[in-house]
C-alpha cells in the first residue's frame, strides 16, 4: 500500500512536509524581520521547533501555522 506524502497546501506547487527545509533561529528571525532573541522567547512560549543534535530547528509551514493561531482574536 502506497500513501501519498502530506503536503503543507493543495497546490502542484507545494512543498511536500517531509521535504520541508528544517531552518535555524536566526533563518526564522531574517524571514520575519524579528531577532533571535524574539525567536527564543516565541519557543518558550510555545512556538513549534525540534531540538536537533543540540540546536533548535524549525518548519516555516509550522511556525506560519502557530503564529496565524497567535494573532487570531479569541470570540467572547
Amino acid at each position: 500500500m502506497s500513501r501519498k506524502p502530506t503536503t503543507t497546501t493543495d497546490s502542484p506547487n507545494s512543498v511536500s512536509v517531509l521535504h520541508e527545509r528544517w531552518l535555524t533561529r536566526r533563518q526564522i528571525a531574517e524571514h520575519y524581520g524579528f531577532s533571535v532573541r524574539w525567536v527564543v522567547r516565541q519557543t518558550a512560549a510555545g512556538m513549534p521547533g525540534h531540538k536537533i543534535c543540540g540546536e533548535y530547528r524549525y518548519r516555516l509551514s509550522e511556525v506560519d501555522a502557530w503564529l496565524g493561531v497567535q494573532q487570531t482574536p479569541i470570540a467572547a
